[in-house]
């Protein structure tokens, strides 16, 4: 993983690109400075930004996955870009490293930047996106509003036969999986709904489906349907 210096208003953080094993951490982001022109009293902001202040001689193969990514990541936010391509930011990091990162991303985006993110971490990615696309295949499946897309409520019913009907009859958006519903509602209503129409719940669960995995799935199903026309 590293940073690709590249012109300020784009910078990619890519996993191909891994800095040598050999080279000390402040050595990187002298040389990552360096090749973007910047000023090396960025180094040190960076050391204190990534929280890599006491590792500044130490050779980046001795440090952990997780250090190494805050490494990349910081030496790509050197230049403050106005476009940030991330290639799975959060691959090594712990929960501290999870909510470093999230700041760093808002912090970015608040000064008027763009944040690009490609990951399989939807849930962690879902607490600051704004628009998503969907890839499969090399082909976007799906570009949507994360914040239009509703969060789907997971429910075991007691009669699946019954509730699927009921659902169909009141035009309730719905997916189903291996014998759970997957229900566009908010909960209040959901309930509101089995209550009208005399229909039990096994299992009820608020967090089954966040919104970006509902825009994830829907395009899938959407591919799979059109697949069978």
């Amino acid at each position: 993983m590293g940073a690709l210096a590249t012109e300020h208003h784009c910078l990619v953080h890519a996993r191909s690109q891994a800095p040598p094993k050999s080279c000390s951490v402040q050595r990187f982001l002298k040389m990552n400075a360096v090749a973007a022109g910047l000023s090396m009293q960025l180094v040190r902001s960076t050391l204190e930004r990534t929280g890599l202040e006491s590792c500044t001689r130490k050779k980046i193969g001795h440090l952990s996955v997780g250090m190494r990514q805050r490494l990349a990541i910081g030496a790509a936010l050197q230049a403050s870009p106005r476009l940030l391509v991330l290639d799975e930011p959060f691959n090594g990091l712990d929960p501290d490293g999870n909510a470093w990162l999230r700041e760093s991303i808002l912090d970015h985006a608040r000064r008027g930047n763009a944040v690009l993110i490609s990951t399989h971490f939807l849930r962690e990615a879902e607490l600051y996106t704004d628009h998503v696309v969907v890839l499969d295949a090399g082909k976007v499946r799906a570009i949507r509003s994360a914040e239009r897309t509703p969060v789907r409520i997971g429910c075991v019913p007691v009669e699946p036969e019954r509730f699927r009907q009921a659902l169909k009859e009141g035009k309730v958006d719905y997916l189903e999986e291996e014998g759970t519903f997957l229900v566009g509602v908010e909960p209040v209503d959901l309930l509101l709904f089995c209550n009208r129409e005399r229909l039990g719940l096994v299992s009820l669960d608020l967090n089954a489906n966040s919104r970006l995995e509902n825009i994830f799935r829907c395009a899938l199903n959407t591919k799979e349907a059109k697949g069978h026309d």
